[in-house]
C-alpha cells in the first residue's frame, strides 16, 4: 500500500525507483547512493553507515 493517508490513518508511503549508471562499483551500497545523487559512482568512508545517513542525507535502505 503506497500514497497518503494509508487505511484511513496519517501514515503515508512513498516509494521512489531508481536506476543507476549500471558500473560494477554501483554493486557497493556508497557507490550505488552517489550514482542515484547524480554524482560519480566512487565508494564513501564510511561511518556513517547508510541505514542511518544515506541518500540524501536521510537513513537508506538498499536491496540489490
Amino acid at each position: 500500500m503506497f500514497g497518503n493517508n494509508i487505511l484511513g490513518t496519517k501514515f503515508s508511503f512513498d516509494l521512489n525507483i531508481c536506476i543507476g549508471q549500471g558500473a560494477y562499483i554501483c554493486g557497493e551500497e556508497t557507490a550505488l547512493i552517489a550514482s542515484i545523487e547524480g554524482r560519480r559512482a566512487e565508494v564513501d568512508v564510511r561511518p556513517p553507515f547508510p541505514v542511518t545517513e544515506g541518500l540524501y542525507k536521510k537513513p537508506t535502505l538498499l536491496i540489490m
